[in-house]
């Protein structure tokens, strides 16, 4: 079927959506393929149809409150059984605005951590790789989260490599926090789930920050885990080597934390000795003491 054919049958197809052709766009900043994705219920386009909506729209077009076809297509591939093949992807990703943000902040990185297991994308190491190069990884959402801070909310969706992770890291602002003061840190500690965030992961998330931010963050951790287990104090004092502030010292003695102000304390006689203690070496001799 040549592209012509195919174009004239998609517009005969869609036509009460009330488009003329395929870069118009409506009150609403819609084109043709974007009011279909986002309005018809359930869609079952051929792969040619596909390519030829692909090929015949302006990729880079937006809806009022700033969605271009792609974040629309994430949000939608399953949902919509539009289940875009690989080159497609390829296509639709290198002939979109990546740094495009929707009304939410959200930009297509951000989206894709979000989307890809929900709606089945599963991009490949590739298509990771595109979007963690060619995006802006210090853009934020309006929570304040940027694409690192969205990640590790949705690592089990979208589980990058060690080299990927690496360039997330090294490009991303670690010192970025919420409004309510959250950072790449503390979410991955608070969601370390199985532990899929190793000692060294957490570290390089933790050594950026400010100590202002390293004391705020160890009072949110004690207000979030009533009863934070010694390991996790270990870790905090001897891996994170964390030296609470002068106020910090007093919200624990406020709050009645006597055991942590105890492990404080004991770990400040073996810092005396030995600075360079680590939680494994010290933990059955802290635990006696």
């Amino acid at each position: 079927m040549n592209l012509e054919k195919t174009k004239k049958e998609l517009l005969e197809k869609f036509k009460t959506h009330g488009f003329e052709n395929f870069q118009q766009q409506n009150k609403h900043k819609f084109n043709l393929f974007m009011n279909v994705v986002f309005y018809e219920k359930t869609l079952k386009l051929t792969s040619e149809q596909l390519d030829c909506f692909l090929k015949n729209s302006n990729l880079k077009q937006q809806t009022e409150v700033g969605f271009n076809i792609l974040l629309l297509i994430l949000e939608n591939n399953k949902e919509k059984n539009l289940y875009l093949q690989e080159e497609q992807w390829d296509y639709l990703l290198k002939n979109s605005d990546l740094k495009q943000k929707t009304w939410s902040g959200e930009n297509v990185l951000m989206h894709a951590f979000i989307f890809n297991q929900d709606q089945n994308i599963n991009f490949s190491r590739n298509h990771w790789d595109y979007l963690l190069e060619n995006s802006d990884l210090k853009q934020v959402n309006h929570k304040g989260l940027n694409s690192l801070m969205v990640y590790i909310h949705n690592y089990k969706d979208a589980n990058l490599s060690e080299k990927q992770w690496n360039y997330l890291l090294k490009n991303s602002n670690l010192m970025q926090e919420t409004k309510e003061g959250f950072t790449a840190f503390l979410s991955a500690f608070l969601e370390n789930d199985e532990n899929f965030f190793s000692k060294e992961k957490l570290q390089q998330l933790w050594n950026p920050l400010s100590q202002q931010q390293k004391n705020k963050n160890f009072q949110m951790i004690i207000d979030e885990y009533k009863n934070l287990s010694k390991e996790d104090i270990l870790f905090l004092l001897y891996d994170l080597q964390f030296e609470p502030e002068e106020k910090t010292v007093e919200y624990l003695q406020k709050n009645e934390h006597q055991e942590i102000l105890q492990m404080i304390e004991k770990r400040n006689i073996l810092w005396n000795l030995n600075k360079n203690l680590t939680s494994e070496k010290i933990d059955k001799i802290l635990l006696k003491i």
